[in-house]
């Protein structure tokens, strides 16, 4: 979620890692390795680049760029760290949430390369063996404290489209929630907008516009596409569609790829006809 890692704007905390390297042992009280322990923030940093990925709308908390091939060797330094600091909540998040998006991975880029947004994707292909760890390391952080940590929020953001066998059966309330405390505990307009979107699952578009109305005076999201966007999709389903258009429009100019824009433009065209029919 500087040296520290991020997820959706979250700077994670930099003293994991550092615990990890000052202790200089596994639970088991063998050696630690400290060179892969220094690349450890790096390396989260590489994994979990920038803004929700899932980026909203594919919502909350999931991510691409994780190739399915680099699976193994993610769960791996998930399990390592909770072996070096079995008793910090955190370091178990951090694992959960590893495992729990990793678990995605086979499903997350279409045959032509292309990311597939969370509600496109098919969950049969969801390796069950990852989100059973997932959540189970999961388990293990909330057992370890009442406060939980950004990790831990984004891995029971995570957690809650695991368990769900459907978009719709997804628990957006309780999504919602955790992103109402993720934004307490490290405010983020990216955070904001995710809550925006889940806010629009749990209680309808009208709740979750306003919310995404505010976000525009934002300066950290003057040039980001996926506010428009999602502002886009709700006055869409609102009927509001000569809004939606310039929305659409809006999202399509900011895009950062060929694809995206075609596909945006092809919503403000469809919004378009509808408002005029």
């Amino acid at each position: 979620m500087g040296s520290s890692g991020r997820y959706g704007g979250v700077v994670a905390r930099p003293s994991l890692v550092r615990f990890a390297e000052v202790n200089g042992r596994s639970g088991a009280g063998h050696s630690a390795d400290p060179l892969k322990l220094g690349d450890v923030s790096r390396w989260i940093e590489s994994w979990l680049p920038g803004a929700t990925a899932d980026k909203v709308g594919n919502h909350p908390g999931e991510r691409f760029g994780l190739p399915a091939a680099g699976v193994g060797s993610t769960v791996g330094f998930g399990r390592r760290l909770a072996a070096l600091a079995p008793d910090e909540p955190e370091v178990h998040g951090l694992s959960a949430l590893m495992h729990l998006q990793a678990s995605r991975a086979a499903a997350r880029i279409d045959a032509a390369g292309e990311p597939v947004l969370l509600a496109d994707q098919d969950r049969a292909r969801w390796d069950g063996a990852l989100i059973a760890q997932g959540l189970e390391a999961l388990a293990a952080a909330e057992r370890l404290t009442d406060e939980p940590g950004a990790y831990q929020l984004q891995a029971a953001i995570a957690a809650c489209h695991a368990r769900a066998a459907t978009v719709e059966a997804t628990d957006w309330a309780g999504i919602a929630e955790l992103y109402g405390e993720l934004a307490r505990r490290a405010p983020s307009p990216v955070i904001e907008l995710n809550r925006a979107v889940a806010v629009s699952r749990a209680r309808g578009p009208a709740a979750g516009l306003k919310l995404l109305d505010a976000l525009e005076r934002e300066p950290a999201l003057e040039r980001y596409h996926l506010l428009p966007s999602a502002r886009a999709d709700l006055l869409e389903q609102l009927g509001r569609f000569d809004e939606a258009r310039k929305a659409f429009e809006r999202a399509a100019s900011l895009a950062g790829n060929a694809r995206q824009r075609e596909r945006l433009e092809a919503r403000a065209a469809a919004c378009a006809r509808r408002a005029s029919s």
